[in-house]
């Protein structure tokens, strides 16, 4: 008789989204659940979490270039506000 073995592989961690303030790490965003998140900077910026993915969205400063990075979600991309000092890349796990 043949025999049914079931193996359960488990999914590979996602990648993490690292949120610095100028030259310090002040996050570490699973991507894998959508949120937002405020960050209280030298302006204040919002990041929103969706689809694994990670964007600034309403940001305070005056040019809103980091706005246009869109989201980013594959290893070694980022987004940078320079206004705001803050900065996201993305780490494989």
């Amino acid at each position: 008789a043949a025999t049914l073995a079931l193996v359960f592989i488990p999914k590979d961690k996602g990648n993490v989204a690292v949120v610095m303030y100028g030259d310090e790490t002040i996050m570490r965003i699973d991507l894998s659940r959508d949120k937002t998140y405020n960050i209280d900077a030298r302006l204040p910026v919002t990041l929103e979490v969706k689809n694994e993915k990670i964007r600034f969205v309403n940001s305070q400063c005056p040019d809103l270039i980091c706005e246009g990075f869109g989201f980013i979600g594959n290893g070694n991309e980022y987004a940078i506000c320079v206004p705001a000092r803050v900065s996201v890349y993305i780490e494989e796990q």
